[in-house]
């Protein structure tokens, strides 16, 4: 189990990287162009660093939702499954990864053909190369993102939360058929609050940010600063957050099947003695 989960958590955390990689695309830009934005804007706006950071952030939006899910699905098909899950197999997480990742590369491809003309021509709307955010609200590339994202996302939170619930409820299900003991409660208390810091850092990056890139939508004026500042706080929780949370399980996890494994090397010696 250790094994096959923390190449998930691995992938996860590997794919997390981007949104500091988009900061920093940011930030170097910055210093070159001297914090001169405004009078670099339409060469910045259509120059490579800005349609990187764009593709960047267009990439993660999708890829952090595909590798949330099935990290959570992998988890509560152990605890269903604990002895005939495909999950425990190193070989069978990697081709579910390769699928996947086949998957987001066709989804990102079909995005990047469609706005690839758009985002030449006219450049990317908003001048911090996010892809959800146009101040002037005229580009219909935008307007489907956002859409796609909120909607997508959504359903994305909603079935982890229903994943996450059911894992519970398997691992309660399981103690109470099974001879209950202090360390079983402690484990399902540890699980438990581990379980609600991530679905709740899941909903407080991407709820807060999608109602801000919608409402634009619906309104004439609005405070740009306000999706500016949501976008630098609210865009990086879940990205720096779940990481690091998915690393102390493994590295607990890791540390507890070493446990193990010297235990069962101590009865055996002691068998032979």
């Amino acid at each position: 189990m250790a094994k096959p989960f923390t190449i998930l958590i691995a992938s996860n955390n590997v794919n997390d990287i981007l949104p500091g990689v988009y900061f920093t695309v940011i930030w170097a830009s910055n210093v070159a162009l001297k914090g001169l934005f405004a009078a670099h804007e339409s060469f910045w706006r259509r120059g490579t660093s800005c349609v990187a950071s764009y593709a960047i952030v267009l990439f993660h939006s999708v890829s952090a939702q595909i590798f949330l899910l099935l990290l959570s699905f992998s988890r509560l098909r152990v605890v269903v499954e604990p002895m005939t899950s495909k999950f425990k197999d190193a070989k069978y997480v990697r081709r579910c990864l390769g699928k996947s990742s086949i998957f987001l590369m066709s989804i990102f491809l079909v995005f990047v053909g469609s706005f690839h003309g758009t985002l030449v021509e006219e450049g990317v709307p908003y001048l911090l190369c996010f892809p959800f955010i146009d101040p002037k609200n005229a580009a219909l590339s935008t307007r489907f993102l956002i859409w796609f994202v909120f909607v997508t996302q959504t359903l994305t939170s909603l079935t982890i939360l229903v994943f996450h619930v059911l894992l519970v409820y398997n691992v309660q299900k399981s103690h109470s058929s099974a001879q209950k003991s202090a360390s079983g409660h402690q484990s399902s208390l540890s699980l438990k609050l581990q379980l609600m810091f991530i679905s709740m850092a899941t909903l407080l990056c991407w709820l807060p940010t999608n109602i801000v890139y919608l409402l634009p939508l619906f309104l004439s004026h609005y405070p740009k600063e306000v999706v500016t500042w949501s976008t630098v706080s609210s865009y990086p929780i879940n990205s720096y957050f779940v990481p690091i949370l998915f690393s102390i399980v493994a590295i607990k996890g890791s540390l507890k099947h070493r446990q193990q494994e010297k235990l069962k090397q101590q009865k055996l010696r002691d068998l032979r003695c």
